[in-house]
């Protein structure tokens, strides 16, 4: 694994698996990958974020954040 901290689920990751979902729904015209990209939207939304509401570095993480939370917004697009 390449995360810093294998025992947790790093949002960043999330976020890239979300984009290459959305992509590949659209480049295969796979309606599959959207749901599941959908739900690792939800999944993000739901419990990757901090108490104060901003995207989190990990999965119920607490206050810590990440700068490669930036690719939620570009070029990912999971915050519309």
């Amino acid at each position: 694994c390449w995360e810093e901290d294998h025992e947790k689920i790093h949002v960043s990751t999330l976020v890239a698996i979300y984009g290459g979902l959305t992509s590949a729904a659209i480049l295969l015209q796979e309606p599959r990958f959207a749901k599941e990209a959908s739900e690792v939207k939800q999944f993000v939304l739901t419990r990757g974020l901090t108490p104060s509401g901003a995207l989190a570095k990990h999965i119920d993480g607490g206050e810590e954040v990440d700068a490669a939370l930036v690719h939620a917004a570009v070029p990912y697009n999971m915050l519309d």
